[in-house]
């Protein structure tokens, strides 16, 4: 059974404790550098996307809360249908402005 350490100790005694790893023998640091580059970029989608979500409902929702209105209005006899058609045809301006 001694004979059978004997080399693994004197091997361990030779390069040290690290030394004998498979990191230093088949020369795998180039995988941190990936690891470290999916962290990073995993940290900037996170924050891009958290970012993104404070802005609001954007400005779609709000010509879609303008043409509520604008229904609610024509519904009760306040605008003419020429004038709800024109004020129409400005929100879907408005919508391919954004």
């Amino acid at each position: 059974m001694t004979a059978q350490l004997a080399g693994p100790i004197r091997l361990v005694a030779r390069q040290g404790f690290w030394g004998a790893t498979w990191w230093h023998q088949a020369d795998w640091w180039w995988m941190w550098w990936l690891v470290m580059a999916a962290i990073t970029v995993g940290v900037v989608a996170a924050m891009v996307w958290l970012i993104g979500r404070q802005g609001g409902p954007g400005p779609r929702a709000a010509t879609g809360r303008a043409r509520q209105i604008l229904a609610e209005r024509f519904a009760r006899g306040e605008l003419t249908a020429d004038e709800y058609r024109a004020r129409q045809a400005e929100l879907e301006k408005a919508d391919d402005t954004w």
